[in-house]
């Protein structure tokens, strides 16, 4: 197992303690030291790092796995090749200290070079009563000053050197810039020292910056109402819009649904009159039928032959062979049968209401068909009958005796 050079006590590594930083090119490693000591690493390929934030949600994962979440914890960060401190970085490092880690009692920051060191200061000084923050040199002088801490039970660092009015206005002047610039703590005015003192000038610059940035404020918060105040103008006048858009698109599809409901309408109206003009015309056909039966019975009227076998045709045009014309028109199509023995029932009828001069309309509605049928049949029939492309077929069977 591997152990502490300094305090001996076992150091706990996992693959999964490991925050990348893809976007400035580091990781940073985690590592627990005996029970409640936790050390973070920053390491890269390259000689100069700038931190770029604190992976939060993977320290808070870390102490769930190892039950540390209410017990008091010491963490040692090592600063190695560390050059510069993003904005963000600092920000999430107080928010880290204020929030985060309620249950960290000691922080100490080693091999932290000079173009960072007063940046870390203000972490220092700005750090809650309850949590000491202090630097070292060393990972050793680190270590030590924890386990010296923990012995005494003590977590106030001893001062190196007695306090000094210059120390104290130092730390005053460096917790002032972190509340303005970190905190954004603005309505928290700087205490600058009396008259004739060195640092005062220092102070008054940075009274001049917490003024600045409450103007800087104000004017953001005046730009960001004004475009709220456009945003919300386009935003109803967009509403606005596409609602007129849906009330006209709204209207047409239900003058398209009433125009619609109009066609099924009037197609069932046809429809039904269709039925009624259908369910009329077979009766009409019943009665026609009817009629020729009963003139063609004995004793009927002396109703013309033709008009009987036409009307009955009407009503059964292909399968009434059994109602043949008489007189005339029965020596016509014996005629017409000895002549063309090829010819059908029906073709004979028909070439029978070609010779007494019907015409193909009124063919195609004794046999129920259409015109254009009917002229097709007429067509099959000018070649059974043997004629000629010049030839007639109406002059041709009219002229048949």
């Amino acid at each position: 197992m591997k152990r502490c050079p300094v305090s001996r006590l076992p150091v706990r590594e996992e693959p999964e303690w490991v925050a990348p930083h893809p976007e400035n090119d580091y990781v940073t490693v985690f590592s627990l030291i005996g029970d409640d000591i936790i050390h973070f690493v920053h390491r890269s390929s390259k000689q100069e790092i700038t931190l770029a934030g604190i992976d939060s949600r993977r320290f808070m994962t870390i102490l769930k796995t190892l039950n540390l979440s209410g017990i008091p914890l010491y963490l040692i960060v090592n600063f190695d090749k560390v050059t510069d401190i993003g904005y963000l970085y600092g920000k999430d490092f107080l928010n880290f200290v204020f929030n985060w880690g309620r249950n960290i009692r000691v922080i100490v920051l080693y091999n932290v070079c000079n173009e960072i060191r007063n940046g870390l200061d203000r972490f220092c000084v700005i750090a809650p009563e309850n949590v000491c923050m202090t630097t070292t040199g060393s990972y050793r002088e680190a270590v030590e000053k924890i386990m010296d801490m923990k012995r005494r039970r003590s977590w106030v660092a001893e001062e190196e050197s007695p306090s000094s009015g210059s120390a104290e206005l130092k730390k005053e002047l460096l917790a002032s810039m972190t509340r303005i610039s970190l905190l954004h703590i603005l309505n928290q005015p700087v205490h600058p020292p009396a008259a004739g003192h060195e640092f005062l000038p220092y102070f008054l610059a940075v009274e001049e910056f917490r003024k600045d940035m409450i103007a800087k404020d104000e004017l953001f918060r005046k730009k960001k109402k004004k475009l709220q105040e456009e945003y919300e103008k386009i935003r109803c006048e967009t509403l606005s819009r596409l609602q007129h858009q849906i009330a006209l698109h709204t209207g047409s599809a239900k003058e398209h649904e009433c125009r619609v409901r109009a066609l099924h309408d009037e197609i069932q109206m046809r429809g039904d009159e269709l039925l009624r003009l259908k369910n009329l015309e077979e009766k009409k056909s019943l009665a026609a039928g009817e009629l020729c039966r009963r003139m063609s019975a004995p004793g009927g009227n002396n109703l013309p032959p033709d008009c009987c076998w036409s009307l009955s045709a009407k009503k059964k045009p292909r399968n009434s062979a059994a109602a043949e014309p008489a007189g005339r028109d029965s020596q016509f199509m014996e005629l017409l049968r000895r002549l063309h023995p090829n010819l059908s029932g029906d073709e004979l009828k028909i070439c029978l209401l070609v010779h007494n001069r019907h015409s193909t309309k009124a063919i195609a509605r004794i046999f129920s068909i259409s015109t254009r049928g009917m002229e097709s049949i007429r067509y099959r029939l000018h070649s059974k009958l043997g004629l000629e492309k010049n030839q007639s077929i109406k002059a041709y069977l009219i002229g048949l005796q």
